[in-house]
């Protein structure tokens, strides 16, 4: 007999999960006080049930916890203590709200075996390509335990048979197949399952071709064969099927194997645009789910103009209701390879919408593991240098006139011609031009123009970000990444940077000829033990002396280094958890809005859809905590023109409040720095 319910929990697990801090709430409510709310019906949101739940006695809250049924984004941490403390009481709780939203609160159910959570894992195995982490982990814990659970569902409707095979197939890839089959037998399905394994999961009933009137090959682009002519249009059908087909690598083996043997066979500029006709037909159709594949192929068709013009298309798709496809699209995107890692960072660092920049860094994440890095560290190895020459600099030849592109210090690009004269712009092709080679040149700078805009604002941040946080880079990493870059050491150069070696710092710069100097203009060479990191002003042993020095030589900087405001805490600020000179401040809607540009980020939206916090990490696992009235309703800026700053309160990791002393100057000055700008 199998149990109807049970919890794996793996060693230690639930006691990390029942340590897991609590949210703070920025209240100062006793238990017996939130109690008595409780009973008297009194609104709570869910994230202070939670709270509740795990602290309050036990047979208090055990029966509101049976019958709690949350409703919200992102309570998988807040949900952990109350799992670990209640078990199986917790359980419709814990099914209830990850069915709600499995994509935030799935991870929930990782111990969970019954019924009705193999069906929901089983469903999202094969029909939710963005579950897949999820869906993963769950079915390597329980393995062969979860297969009485799901062999009942093999007589339900077309599409729940489907699910259990699939999942079944997946559990004896590991497992193999004669243990799933002996654990099927409970149920007297041991033969059955058996089959299932042998002959693979079953088929959907034939249907219509798998591509829709819009994508029709005699509408589409022609594909020009490397040999010469064009792929004949039976054969271009042909590709559209297999490309429908074998979406993704690893699909359909056979397919595969012909698809490679066509692609081979044609111009991959043509076959990329053939590619990107498809998606945006697919997309200007509605993105009709029964013909997702033309989003995937992408990858398998895409060049480098591709992966750009998705990473746009991913960076627009609007909030909530298009998170599905923008994942499968930042799914696509990393499928490109590492030519796609910056388009994936930009969106990581500045997608209009909260969970797309999540995604986007769990996908950045998720690459770094398994390079055995950050993901900042990834994103420094792979910055592409678009053909630029050693000295950083590209010529582009127009056949009689020749034009030399560099580019500013926010990697703006500039022509000169051939007798240096700086130009306005790059020129159009003219009569006297060959056509050929000015054509190919002018698309080549207009791509670089867009290219360098977004590894720009990448870079900048990247140096910035660092630059406060006091990142490191060892002395082969600082040559290979900035100084000697042919695109990145044009932003590296207008910057003061120091090498640390025992203890002594020397601040330098990167001077034209890529040698290093230092503050006298003398050659400076770092040991190579050395470790380099960007300067930040408040550490800065003779500002003045750079200061001067960049006016003298007219360097402009890409953000505020030497000229940036320097702040610190007063005795008082230090002592205190609070900032009292920056509360009860009623400052515009913008200006609360633009810190999430200075490295903040709003917080969780409570049940009525209102974010009213604003979080900056702070390093060590300590954050601040900024609260704000009436707080941040999305889509409805009008709502709240002005926000009132409540409190600011440093945390530790745990929730506990921290004086502001805890923090190290640089931040201290950071804060002070964004607070100042908040109100003005």
């Amino acid at each position: 007999m199998t149990a109807d319910r049970t919890l794996a929990w793996e060693p230690g697990e639930r006691a990390d999960w029942a340590a897991t801090p609590l949210r703070d709430l920025h209240n100062d409510r006793t238990l017996a006080q939130s109690l008595r709310m409780l009973e008297a019906g009194e609104f709570q949101h869910e994230f202070e049930l939670a709270w509740l739940f795990a602290q309050a006695p036990e047979e208090a809250v055990r029966a509101r916890v049976r019958a709690w049924r949350p409703e919200f984004w992102q309570l998988t941490d807040s949900l952990k203590p109350v799992v670990a403390r209640f078990g199986l009481d917790a359980w419709d709780m814990a099914v209830h709200a990850a069915e709600w939203n499995w994509r935030e609160n799935g991870a929930i159910l990782l111990p969970f075996l019954s019924a009705d959570v193999a069906r929901l894992m089983a469903r999202l195995a094969r029909r939710a390509p963005t579950a897949r982490e999820l869906t993963g982990a769950w079915l390597r814990r329980h393995g062969l335990a979860a297969v009485p659970f799901l062999v009942p569902a093999l007589d339900g409707a077309p599409g729940i048979r489907r699910d259990a095979e699939h999942a079944l197939c997946r559990i004896a890839a590991s497992a193999g197949p004669g243990p799933v089959a002996e654990a099927a037998r409970y149920h007297g399905a041991a033969g059955a399952v058996a089959r299932l394994l042998a002959d693979g999961p079953s088929k959907p009933p034939p249907g219509p071709p798998p591509y829709p009137v819009w994508a029709d090959p005699a509408t589409l682009p022609r594909v020009r064969l490397r040999a010469g002519g064009e792929l004949p249009l039976p054969e271009v059908r042909a590709l559209v099927l297999l490309l429908a087909r074998t979406k993704r690598p690893g699909d359909h083996p056979g397919s595969a194997a012909r698809l490679d043997a066509v692609l081979r066979r044609c111009d991959p500029a043509d076959v990329a645009e053939l590619g990107w006709e498809l998606f945006v037909r697919w997309r200007d159709a509605g993105t009709p789910s029964t013909h997702n594949w033309a989003l995937p192929v992408l990858a398998r068709t895409g060049d480098d103009e591709t992966a750009r013009r998705l990473a746009a298309w991913v960076r627009a798709c609007p909030g909530w209701a298009a998170f599905a496809r923008a994942a499968v699209g930042l799914e696509t995107l990393a499928a490109f390879g590492d030519r796609a890692l910056p388009h994936i960072a930009a969106i990581a660092r500045s997608a209009p919408y909260k969970l797309l920049r999540e995604r986007a860094g769990e996908v950045l994440g998720e690459a770094a593991r398994a390079a055995g890095l950050t993901p900042e560290r990834l994103a420094d190895r792979f910055v592409p240098d678009f053909g630029l020459d050693p000295s950083g600099t590209l010529t582009l030849d127009y056949g009689p006139r020749r034009f030399l592109i560099g580019f500013d210090e926010r990697l703006a690009p500039h022509v000169r011609d051939e007798r240096g004269r700086r130009r306005a712009a790059l020129p159009k092709p003219g009569v006297r031009d060959d056509p050929a080679r000015a054509f190919e040149a002018w698309a080549r700078f207009a791509a670089l123009r867009k290219d360098a805009r977004m590894v720009a604002a990448e870079r900048v941040h990247r140096l910035e970000t660092a630059m406060v946080t006091g990142e490191r880079w060892p002395l082969r990493e600082f040559r290979a990444h900035f100084a000697d870059h042919p695109l990145v050491w044009h932003i590296a150069r207008r910057l003061v940077w120091t090498a640390e070696h025992d203890g002594t710092v020397t601040p330098f710069r990167i001077a034209e000829d890529r040698g290093l100097a230092d503050a006298s203009d003398g050659a400076f060479a770092p040991p190579p033990s050395a470790t380099v990191g960007v300067a930040h002003p408040l550490l800065l042993d003779g500002l003045e002396t750079w200061s001067e020095l960049f006016a003298d030589y007219e360097i402009l900087q890409p953000f505020p280094q030497l000229a940036r405001a320097v702040h610190t805490l007063s005795p008082r600020e230090r002592a205190a958890d609070r900032l009292p000179a920056f509360e009860d401040l009623t400052v515009p809607f913008g200006a609360a809005l633009a810190l999430t540009r200075r490295g903040w980020d709003r917080g969780a939206f409570d049940d009525t859809g209102v974010a009213d916090t604003l979080v900056r990490d702070a390093g060590g696992g300590r954050r601040v905590v900024l609260t704000l009235d009436p707080g941040f309703l999305p889509g409805r800026a009008d709502a709240s023109p002005t926000q009132r700053v409540v409190h600011i309160h440093l945390l530790s990791a745990t929730g506990t409040r921290l004086p502001f002393g805890a923090l190290d100057p640089v931040a201290a000055s950071e804060l002070l720095a964004d607070l100042s700008a908040l109100t003005g």
